[in-house]
């Protein structure tokens, strides 16, 4: 099993994407790099590779959108293999083992496994502005807020009454929406806690979640995290509190 060391001392990143045992990174001049375990491939791509816009991380491979919005991916999986045809790329989301796009229609095109339905994208899903890939499901939200999701039939069951949102985002089993007001609501297995939104959580721009915890972006640049204390992942430093 490969394993590639991280950055020599500070890098000057433009985004980032942390996948399960893997990170990828935009830097500065547009060109990728990533890091960690390597034995899917994940890592061999993309480093020193020009012309980067976006940039995900899944499990065992790693997706990217040059800017000419043409995608490429790469690792030892099928969900690396991108369809002939698929070009003009909007947004790319690396789950674990399947991949979304958003195509320059709004409309979305997802492969790789699919043994739970996740890369099964519903009929007449059309006007996309973000996706969002897990382990068993997927998530989309349309450009008027409407919320949809794909999948595993636990994962994917959308909260009655949650509305519009104006993203979500999800994680091996859990899927969390912040909603038009800035709240934050969640739903999955909850087998981490992952669900449990902490009380008096608002004013949420942005939110990032894998297997173990969730966390929040707040307005104000402090980040909150919940779920499962694996690995110290919720002790947030002073600094970003």
């Amino acid at each position: 099993m490969g394993k590639k060391s991280g950055p020599d001392g500070q890098m000057n990143s433009k985004s980032i994407s942390a996948g399960f045992s893997h990170t990828c990174a935009i830097e500065a001049d547009d060109t990728a790099k990533c890091w960690g375990y390597d034995y899917g491939g994940q890592t061999s791509g993309p480093n020193g590779q020009a012309n980067i816009k976006v940039i995900s991380a899944g499990v065992q491979q790693t997706c990217a959108i040059k800017m000419d919005n043409t995608l490429e991916c790469w690792g030892n999986h099928i969900s690396a293999n991108v369809p002939d045809g698929l070009d003009n790329v909007k947004s790319v989301s690396a789950g674990e083992v399947h991949t979304c796009a958003i195509k320059a229609d709004d409309t979305v095109q997802c492969w790789g496994e699919n043994s739970y339905g996740q890369s099964t994208v519903p009929a007449g899903l059309i006007d996309i502005k973000s996706i969002a890939s897990g382990s068993k499901h997927t998530c989309a939200v349309s450009n008027n807020g409407t919320p949809y999701c794909w999948g595993y039939w636990k994962y994917k069951r959308i909260p009655t009454g949650l509305g519009s949102v104006k993203s979500i985002s999800v994680g091996n089993t859990d899927s969390c929406a912040v909603k038009m007001d800035q709240t934050v609501e969640c739903w999955g297995s909850n087998s981490m806690g992952v669900s449990n939104v902490p009380s008096g959580l608002n004013n949420v721009e942005s939110l990032a979640l894998d297997q173990y915890q969730a966390c929040a972006l707040r307005a104000d640049d402090s980040v909150q995290c919940w779920g499962t204390n694996y690995s110290d992942v919720l002790n947030v430093p002073a600094e970003l509190q």
